[in-house]
């Protein structure tokens, strides 16, 4: 196992049989776990070697995530077709309840997502007694919106974003503002206050004019799958985890790369990423957890500016 040299003093990053490419601007550096000043940190351009703990050490203390083997399976018999024409959708589901350009999902099942919808909105809200999954399954979609998330899951159990093999999707944030979604949160192009997986062997462009890319208010997990995000603050966050597998993944962001914050929570807050693919420029931190950092295989190429505070590398 390689030894790495850290500015880390309280907490972990872990890192094991990797390739990393680190590009340091501004004199700051690839990941941070806490701010310089709750590090206690007298002279954070002085390196220091840590140690560097067993991979299935760290992950025992991590609270297991939502995942079930049976997440990214759909049936087309059984699979609710809604249709995105420009300014109109359609759909036969008694589970969607479309108003103009905003089609509202309140039962669990699967939906296919396919076509063009100019300043629209998916949201998934599902009744609290009825609060299971729900597969929104993107076949060549392309959701644009200036005025709030393109999607929003406000309440289910677990949403499973399905990308279709072989499809290209987008979904577009390109609000200047947002001062109507403020209290509730909306700051990012797919917004999400449940557990939300993403995976598939399609594609998938976000872009986050107001703010962020991809949010999860709870675990976030993507797999197996192609993202390009591109965001005004952070391009990916998962607020009580974020699990990345084997998945490429391109970000251009002014803020942190990947984050996960709950710091509150045992076993949660923390980061892991396994035989992934990520290419990450950022104004701040390229990978920021609460917790911990696991790293286990794939190729890292990342670029980052002001806000870095530490430095990891082979």
């Amino acid at each position: 196992m390689n030894v790495f040299r850290s500015f880390i003093t309280k907490y972990k990053i872990v890192i094991t049989t990797v390739a990393v490419l680190i590009t340091v601007g501004a004199g700051y550096y690839l990941f941070q776990t806490k701010t310089e000043a709750e590090q206690d940190i007298t002279d954070p351009l002085t390196p220091v070697t840590t140690g560097i703990e067993d991979v299935e050490t760290v992950n025992s203390t991590h609270e297991t995530t939502h995942e079930q083997t049976t997440d990214y399976q759909w049936n087309t018999n059984t699979t609710t077709t809604i249709n995105l024409e420009g300014s109109t959708i359609t759909s036969q589901s008694s589970g969607v309840m479309i108003s103009g350009t905003t089609a509202t999902i309140s039962e669990d099942g699967s939906y296919m997502l396919s076509g063009l919808l100019d300043d629209g909105q998916i949201v998934v809200d599902t009744t609290y007694e009825d609060k299971g999954t729900i597969k929104l399954i993107l076949n060549d979609a392309q959701i644009t919106n200036t005025t709030t998330s393109p999607i929003y899951i406000k309440n289910a159990g677990k949403v499973i974003i399905i990308l279709v093999d072989g499809t290209s999707n987008t979904i577009t944030d390109s609000r200047a503002t947002a001062a109507d979604d403020v209290e509730d949160g909306l700051t990012a192009a797919i917004y999400s206050k449940s557990d939300l997986s993403i995976g598939g062997n399609g594609s998938l462009v976000v872009n986050g004019s107001y703010k962020d890319g991809i949010t999860s208010k709870d675990g976030l997990i993507i797999e197996n799958t192609n993202i390009d995000v591109k965001a005004s603050d952070d391009g990916i966050v998962g607020k009580d985890y974020l699990v990345l597998t084997n998945t490429k993944i391109t970000a251009d962001v002014s803020g942190d790369g990947l984050k996960s914050s709950n710091e509150t929570d045992a076993g949660r807050g923390y980061i892991t990423i396994t035989d992934s693919n990520l290419n990450i420029d950022s104004g701040s931190d390229a990978v920021q957890a609460a917790t911990d950092i696991t790293i286990d295989g794939g190729v890292y190429d990342f670029t980052t500016a002001s806000g870095s505070n530490y430095l990891t590398a082979s």
